[in-house]
């Protein structure tokens, strides 16, 4: 004979009642929540918003410029920055109203994401935050370059994105105060597994037309892409002029950055070409970023601090010539991601298309940071879009 099943009992209308009311008051505490959550989140945004477009703070913006070189006119609304403001060759010569201690912060902007047509983007790495108090006097001078976004090839359908420029805020004899790295370029993505996608790399690599007698390298490439880490993020602007573990390419005390070839271990630092990196590094504060050319790396802070432009071209391999460098030290794009200005250029190591196996892929750095002020205060990789600077007179003497 089968055992006797035990009969389940349900549960009373009461019980169901006390089971909702908890089921229901522990929804509504959730709700209550994430509603005062996001209340309390809008209003630090409102906060911040109000403290940085308070009268007493003065933003030193792009003035709406784009690209390697810095702006032709102020756009400020501000009558106090048009009448305190000049500028010379992108640069802003601010006149200090006021003597008095005074907080200074800095941002320097971000690198352009990567892009595959019809695949996914690789974001570039934002720029770093510094910040710290200044005695300043009335009627010094400061200059200060804020600097700009890298930029992506918008015509070409492999786009690695060029990095962003260092924001500085130096005396009129180059003294610096305060600088702020900006971060490298986005790779460009790996394929997303369409077959199509694979095949266009596939034949870049190659160089060989779509036939029959391709297929046995589609097949070997397929392998390779999945096991290679390809190109990668862009990473950020570094809050200080320490160099990473293992970073064997970034500037240090005010140089530019350099280029590592993967697929022989060589270290570049010059612009003389024939070799594997089509890229360029980022520029410091004295020193230009290396670069596939001599256009190629972003320019330091004392010639100009234009970013990097893709000329001349490599011609192996077809890229864009719109991939260009930041305003600020920015290095180009080519078929590689460049690295972001700042008080030293951030680098670049990998190879791409012309590697063996296993060699492929690559990283462009950011670039460092500097602060000479009190209370001095630094976030790495925090801030996205183009550079800003930010003035506010804490105590007048």
């Amino acid at each position: 004979m089968y055992p006797t099943s035990k009969t389940r009992s349900r549960p009373s209308a009461r019980g169901r009642r006390i089971t909702g009311a908890l089921l229901l008051s522990l929804v509504c505490l959730c709700t209550t929540g994430v509603v005062i959550y996001a209340i309390k989140k809008l209003a630090e945004n409102e906060i911040s918003k109000k403290t940085k477009s308070s009268p007493s703070v003065r933003t030193f913006t792009n003035n709406e410029a784009q690209g390697r070189l810095g702006p032709t006119s102020l756009k400020y609304e501000d009558p106090r920055m048009l009448s305190e403001v000049s500028l010379k060759e992108g640069f802003q010569i601010w006149n200090v109203p006021q003597s008095g201690l005074w907080k200074l912060e800095a941002r320097g902007a971000s690198g352009a994401d990567g892009l595959l047509k019809g695949g996914k983007r690789m974001r570039g790495g934002w720029g770093a935050l510094v910040s710290g108090a200044f005695l300043l006097k009335k009627d010094e001078k400061l200059r200060i370059l804020v600097g700009q976004e890298g930029s992506r090839d918008f015509l070409h359908p492999q786009r690695p994105g060029g990095g962003g420029g260092g924001t500085f805020v130096v005396k009129m004899d180059g003294t610096p105060l305060l600088i702020a790295g900006g971060g490298g370029g986005g790779g460009i993505p790996p394929p997303a597994g369409t077959t199509s996608q694979l095949v266009f790399v596939v034949l870049l690599k190659s160089k060989a037309p779509m036939t029959p007698s391709v297929l046995p390298l589609i097949v070997l490439y397929l392998i390779d892409f999945t096991l290679s880490a390809f190109q990668t993020e862009g990473n950020g602007g570094r809050d200080s002029d320490r160099l990473p573990k293992g970073d064997k390419v970034s500037g240090h005390a005010g140089s530019g950055g350099k280029l590592l070839d993967t697929s022989t271990d060589r270290l570049i630092k010059d612009h003389s070409g024939g070799h594997k990196v089509i890229a360029g590094a980022g520029g410091g504060l004295k020193g230009r970023g290396g670069g596939y050319g001599p256009h190629w790396g972003g320019r330091s802070l004392a010639e100009g601090g234009a970013g990097g432009e893709p000329t001349p071209k490599y011609t192996d391999h077809t890229h864009g010539a719109h991939g260009v460098g930041g305003f600020g030290g920015g290095g180009a794009a080519g078929l590689l991601p460049g690295g972001g200005g700042g008080y030293s250029g951030g680098g670049f190591s990998g190879c791409w298309l012309q590697c063996d196996p296993g060699h492929e892929a690559g990283t462009a750095e950011g670039g460092s940071s500097f602060n000479a002020g009190m209370q001095p205060e630094g976030k790495a990789n925090t801030h996205k879009g183009h550079g800003v600077v930010y003035a506010k007179l804490l105590s007048a003497d």
